[in-house]
């Protein structure tokens, strides 16, 4: 229910702020700015021209990767960090992208070798 609210007050304030009924540094307790996203997000959803690229079966395996109190070694730990950023980057950019939609720098990785 928490997150069905969450969605519903930034898709609200998603459509105020291509109304022009809200800017983008203003603050209303039923519209917000923002994206929404999980670790099992399916990167597919979101069609971004220069999108880092995800490998669908890879990203499902890294979405079930226990997160326990334990060292998960340094490829899976990059890969699980990779994959957080590529799934926030598509969100943000393609749920709310404020007054310039236009990518400053294209997206990259955090560690080039553990791309997925």
């Amino acid at each position: 229910m928490r997150r069905r609210n969450l969605i519903d007050r930034l898709s609200a304030g998603k459509a105020a702020f291509y109304d022009g009924t809200l800017r983008a540094n203003e603050t209303r307790a039923h519209e917000r700015l923002g994206a929404y996203w999980e670790i099992d997000t399916d990167a597919a959803k979101f069609t971004l021209l220069d999108a880092l690229p995800c490998d669908g079966p890879l990203t499902d395996r890294l979405a079930r990767t226990s997160t326990r109190l334990a060292d998960l070694g340094g490829t899976v730990s990059k890969k699980l960090i990779n994959w957080g950023y590529a799934i926030c980057d598509r969100s943000v950019r393609t749920h709310h992208r404020g007054a310039d939609p236009r990518a400053e720098f294209p997206p990259a990785w955090p560690y080039r070798e553990a791309a997925l």
